[in-house]
């Protein structure tokens, strides 16, 4: 295990890779997976060979274009509809204030309104729920639609807690999308590569190593790795 190995670690939440808190020359190894190409490499490559000891040695996983992850988030990024998004968002805003309009939820099912929009879920959930098949469905909008439906069993819950659920989850799916667009952003070829191993050796390493780690034939990500 870890203790019996005698080695020390140190994990650093919410540090830019830019700016490490560590002393020169107190790591014998620093560490990124799929973390270090976030940051501005021209900042953060020399801070991780300030902070390493001579003979350190810096170890990352990095994102590699032809991935599989890459090409996930290629097409996850791609299936937001976000014209559809909004719609979604706008019937469960709608159908949770003529809740409050309504004394029952028994009243609610004969609310004109509210059935329009439940009306107009049900066709969005047939579009894109309806294809289970996980190569060609929509992967994105079907785990939208998931979550957007959850909405009918809070009905009997408060307006905060309703419209806090419908907030909560037009956030995390923008954010998501966000996501993919930078991870798609950051994600390497040979060309880029091949550039930041010209960084390393500008800010001072050496035995500069880079291999693509594959696993049944399939691209998974970069491994490169330097020696102060």
């Amino acid at each position: 295990g870890l203790e019996e190995s005698g080695i020390e670690l140190v994990l650093h939440a919410k540090t830019p890779a830019e700016k490490l808190p560590e002393e020169d020359e107190t790591a014998d190894l620093v560490v990124s997976v799929f973390g270090i190409e976030y940051s501005d490499l021209s900042k953060s490559l020399p801070e991780a060979y300030r902070v390493l000891k001579k003979g350190g040695k810096l170890s990352t996983l990095l994102h590699h274009r032809d991935s599989v992850v890459n090409y996930m988030s290629y097409r996850a990024y791609n299936e937001f509809n976000a014209k559809d998004i909004e719609a979604v968002l706008n019937s469960l805003l709608m159908i949770s204030r003529e809740r409050d309009r309504s004394p029952s939820l028994q009243a609610l099912k004969d609310n004109a309104v509210a059935e329009e929009h439940r009306m107009l879920l049900n066709q969005f959930a047939e579009q894109y729920m309806s294809n289970k098949d996980p190569d060609t469905a929509n992967i994105a909008m079907f785990e939208f639609m998931t979550h957007a439906l959850r909405l009918f069993k809070l009905l009997g819950e408060d307006r905060d807690t309703r419209e806090s659920f419908i907030q909560q989850l037009a956030i995390e799916h923008r954010a998501s999308h966000e996501r993919y667009g930078q991870m798609m952003a950051v994600a390497m070829d040979d060309q880029v590569i091949d550039g930041v191993k010209s960084k390393l050796r500008d800010f001072g390493f050496k035995e500069i190593r880079a291999e693509v780690i594959m696993s049944d034939d399939k691209t998974l990500a970069w491994k490169l790795c330097a020696e102060k």
